[in-house]
This record gives C-alpha cells, structure tokens and sequence, in this order.
C-alpha cells in the first residue's frame, strides 16, 4: 500500500516537473509576442494579421492561466528580492530608492513557487 502511495507521489512531481519544463520553454515565445506588441506601430494596430499573431499571444496566456502561471506585478512597486532581479539603479525625482520603475522581463510564479524572476530597474 506505501509503495503504490510513493509511486503515485513520485509520478505526480514527475509531472509536475515535466509541466514546468515546458511552460518554461513558453515564457520566451510569450516575452518576444508582447515585445513585438509593445513596439507595434500604430496604423498597424487595425491589421487583421497583426490581431491573429496576438490572439495567438492571448491563447498563450490562457493556457498559463489555466496551469496555474501568474505574471508578477512589479512596476511601482518595492523591490523583493525573492521574485525580482535587479538589472540597474536609476536616479528618479520624486521616486523613493527601492521602488521599481521599469520591468525589463516579465517574472512569473507557477502556484504560488517562483518559475522566474522580473528582471527590474530601480530607483536610487
């Protein structure tokens, strides 16, 4: 009866394992879907190939969503150095040190584990 509780267990984090794995090969496809959003010019916006390649980015997200993938927020908000990565310090009036003032890669928890960190700039 243990042996077939273990076998079941270590058949589950195997899976879990594997999922990751993947969702982890994902993220850089999803990274260069929302880069090529971000510098979409606008008289392109309206394009019915531009809006199929980021219904394909919106599938993306769902599917991570329904894996359990959550994006860290992280702009405006205090650097954490257990989900974020700070990349650069820049000086910014009005901005206390510490705070993030540019995401530079999304970061992501799967549940409520790190799968990567935001990579960040914050201010001085």
């Amino acid at each position: 009866m243990n042996y077939k509780k273990e076998e079941s267990k270590r058949a589950e984090s195997l899976a879990q394992y594997v999922g990751t794995g993947m969702i982890l090969k994902l993220l850089p496809i999803l990274d260069n879907f929302s880069l090529a959003e971000k510098e979409l010019p606008k008289k392109l916006e309206k394009n019915n190939y531009i809006k199929g390649l980021l219904q394909i980015k919106g599938q993306i997200e769902s599917f991570l969503k329904d894996e359990g993938v959550s994006a860290i927020e992280s702009v405006n908000k205090k650097f954490d150095p257990s989900i974020h990565e700070v990349i650069g310090a820049v000086e910014k009036k009005g901005v206390n040190s510490g705070i993030i003032i540019e995401e530079v890669l999304r970061g992501y928890k799967i549940r409520d584990q790190l799968l990567r960190p935001a990579k960040v700039r914050v201010a001085k």
